[in-house]
């Protein structure tokens, strides 16, 4: 608010005085006095409404109505006690709507038309980020720093300070910005918050300085975080060069003057890099993968993309990698052991595998114990939670729920769903899963059955989705076709977690019920050329995704593709592509140089963010299971194709290139 009646009135009542100076007394009533304190009191009552007609729409989300609102509010009202208040909402509407130069207008307004206004600090904030956002971060910075002259809590000046400080990073001002990061942790912000600004800081000391710079840190902030930070990677440096023995003795007299446990983490894996490095092959990868026993056939096709990507076959350019392959049997003691023998005799830097559950499971116990980095290529929940050694490149539920429900969504436009599942764990999984991806994305689910998994006969399910369950038909039957109940169809599409034998049977199924017009969705289980076989005609148009496709055009898979039938003679499929990705995440971190020890590739694989692999675009999470960009495939004219946007949806994690401010 501001004081724009206050100074109206008061501008009057002076005027009044030196009219009365040189003017006869003028004498009011009672009653007109009453009468104008009554008009001014219903001007008053009719401004309050118009902004709280304003606010409401803006609290409800009906920004465009807000955004009228309150611009017709400023325009007729515009000293009223609440004009700072409505610029201020329309400026964060026009952040909203991404229309930054209004933005920076509406609370350049509120800056320098209402000085006195208690929005005014938190406007002034706002028009940072604005020009933050415009890229204007020399005003960002100015508008910023003035701001530090007010009082302000803990958690506003630490933003005020690190967003000083990511404005300078982005205008290449690395020193300045490590001053505002230092600054900012001084006041000993929240948990989560401290540890993206030493996450910044870590940036720049790692990438950003050279080495002159790099050598003025640890001397401008002796004893603080980015002083020490400075002196870690100092000699982090040395050991890069090779300088082991100067390292090891920096390293030892680093971890005796440092108090922070993080340095101490950080200080001792460094030592273990020496050590390792001393020590481990860095081009040596293991592999274990059941090569006889039951699992044979699966073992076998998974080493061929293994051995693919390690260039076994003469196509890997740079460092040759040398391949330790093991035979787990299918036995997760056996595979245990060949995880003792990997590290200890033939002193490997990552191991590729294993396939099954049960051996991955002991497998990984034991990789985590000994500390070398596993990639799994198995389902089974909790793998990669079993530690930091531990990873997993492998389609789960999670990743098919979550990429078909982004796209029907956010691509397609459904918002009304319906699943029809089987009563077993799968079919349970996948329900719930996509239940919850349609919510978080603002679509709904309206109506939800299930079937048990030997049924072939759907019809009371599909009646009951579509309210028709109560109807006589042979009622229905007897009466003219326009007199006969309709089923009420309030979905767009239906979700059928199940195999692509049962799709086939259920697509006609709904069809033969009147339930038509909708979009069949499904999982990789339906990928099959049976899945047309089977359900025919009644399946065009199905959408369903797939951890990988052959014959999609992407430029990675394409490639993978090309070397495979030249090597082996015919197409591969999903767990070759998989186990070629996983072991092409390895080498290309070997081939680098960015790992000569096992603590560095594990670093190394946490790191990567946008792999381009045969299975798609990849990021490594904090758990060390992997994020995809999967493949969305649909029917056309009885064939299963890649849907027409795909390379979009593969483009989709190009990443920014300039830091956004850490607190918004």
């Amino acid at each position: 608010m501001n004081k724009g009646i206050i100074k109206i009135t008061a501008s009057i009542l002076l005027l009044g005085c030196c009219l009365m100076a040189c003017a006869p007394k003028v004498y009011v009533t009672k009653d007109e006095s009453d009468r104008i304190a009554k008009e001014l009191e219903i001007d008053e009552r009719k401004i309050r409404d118009s902004f709280a007609e304003a606010e409401k729409a803006f609290n409800d989300g009906e920004t465009d109505r807000a955004m009228e609102t309150f611009a017709a509010f400023v325009s007729k009202y515009p000293e009223a006690d609440l004009a700072d208040d409505a610029y201020f909402r329309m400026g964060e509407i026009f952040i909203k709507n991404d229309d930054v130069d209004s933005a920076v207008k509406s609370f350049e307004k509120v800056v320098t038309d209402y000085v006195g206004s208690d929005v005014f600090v938190e406007a002034k904030y706002r028009l940072a980020l604005a020009y933050f956002k415009r890229g204007d971060y020399n005003d960002a910075i100015q508008s910023l720093k003035s701001l530090l002259e007010n009082s302000l809590d803990k958690r506003r000046k630490v933003a005020v300070l690190s967003t000083i400080a990511d404005a300078h990073l982005n205008l290449g001002m690395n020193m300045d910005a490590l001053k505002g990061y230092e600054d900012a942790l001084e006041e000993k912000p929240e948990e989560e918050i401290e540890k993206k600004i030493k996450k910044r800081v870590a940036s720049i000391i790692e990438n950003r300085l050279g080495k002159e710079e790099l050598n003025q840190v640890p001397v401008l902030y002796r004893g603080s975080y980015v002083g020490e930070y400075g002196s870690y990677a100092l000699i982090e440096g040395l050991v890069d060069e090779g300088n082991y023995e100067e390292g090891k003795k920096e390293i030892n007299k680093f971890l005796s003057e440092t108090d922070r446990d993080e340095m101490k983490i950080k200080g001792n894996d460094l030592l273990q890099v020496i050590v390792q490095r001393m020590d481990v092959q860095a081009n040596t990868v293991g592999c274990i993968l059941p090569l006889s026993g039951n699992y044979e056939a699966y073992g076998k096709k998974v080493l061929r993309g293994v051995q693919l990507a390690a260039g076994v076959f003469g196509q890997s350019q740079g460092l040759p990698i040398n391949l330790i392959i093991k035979d787990s049997m299918g036995d997760p003691e056996v595979a245990v052991q060949a995880v003792n023998e990997l590290v200890t005799e033939d002193r490997v830097v990552a191991i590729i595998g294993p396939l099954i559950s049960s051996v991955a499971e002991a497998s990984a116990l034991k990789a985590q114990e000994l500390g070398v980095p596993m990639i799994a290529l198995s389902k089974k929940f909790g793998i990669p939670e079993t530690g930091d050694y531990v990873f997993r490149n492998f389609l789960t539920n999670r990743h098919q729920t979550k990429s078909l429900a982004k796209y029907v969504v956010n691509r397609l436009g459904i918002k009304k769903f319906a699943i029809l599942y089987p009563r077993d764990s799968y079919g349970e999984e996948l329900m719930n899963l996509f239940w919850n991806d349609i919510n978080l994305l603002g679509g709904e689910i309206v109506g939800i059955e299930g079937y048990e998994s030997g049924q072939n006969d759907f019809g009371k399910e599909i009646k009951r989705l579509v309210g028709m369950d109560k109807v006589n038909a042979r009622q229905e039957e007897e009466k003219p076709e326009e007199e006969r109940l309709k089923p009420v169809i309030d979905f767009d599409a239906i979700f059928i977690p199940d195999s692509y034998e049962k799709a086939g049977l259920i697509a006609p199924h709904l069809a033969y019920n009147d339930v038509e017009g909708i979009r069949l969705l499904g999982t990789n289980s339906w990928n099959s050329p049976k899945l047309i076989s089977i359900g025919e005609g009644y399946v065009e148009d199905a959408i369903f995704p797939s951890g990988f496709y052959p014959g999609s055009m992407r430029e990675s898979t394409l490639t993978f593709n090309t070397s495979f039938e030249s090597s082996f003679g015919e197409k591969p499929d999903i767990l070759e592509a998989m186990a070629y990705d996983a072991t092409r995440m390895v080498v290309d971190i070997i081939k680098t140089d960015k790992a000569r020890s096992r603590i560095e590739m594990r670093n190394s694989l946490f790191m990567l963010e946008t792999f381009d692999g045969a299975t798609g675009m990849t990021t490594v999470t904090e758990s060390g299971d992997v994020d995809k960009i999967i493949f969305i495939l649909t029917v056309k004219k009885g064939e299963i194709v890649e849907v027409e946007d795909a390379q979009a949806l593969h483009d989709a994690s190009a990443l920014k290139t300039e830091e956004t401010p850490l607190i918004q």
